[in-house]
């Protein structure tokens, strides 16, 4: 259905359970840069690969800072979903 993000944060989360551990990750504030959380480089890109493998999503090379919250990452998504406009989508909020 078109409108519809292709990942969702709760979707995110989900996947973060399963990568990241010593977190509660439902009470992670989903704005907040994940080094401010104290979650490494290394847990991030192991997060952005289960999404990528559980969702057949890509990010695209060099792209992977701007994934840097669960809000971001499904920004990123989102951005990157046929629209249908042709115009391109903001990953960071205005």
């Amino acid at each position: 259905m078109q409108g519809n993000p292709p990942l969702t944060v709760a979707q995110v989360r989900d996947v973060m359970s399963g990568v990241v551990h010593g977190f509660d990750v439902a009470s992670l504030d989903e704005e907040r840069p994940f080094f401010e959380m104290g979650i490494d480089s290394l847990d991030a890109a192991q997060l952005l690969m289960a999404i990528e493998e559980r969702f057949g999503l890509r990010v695209a090379d060099g792209e992977f800072e701007l994934c840097d919250s669960l809000a971001n990452i499904v920004r990123y998504f989102a951005a990157r979903a046929p629209t249908g406009s042709g115009e391109p989508v903001p990953v960071r909020p205005a």
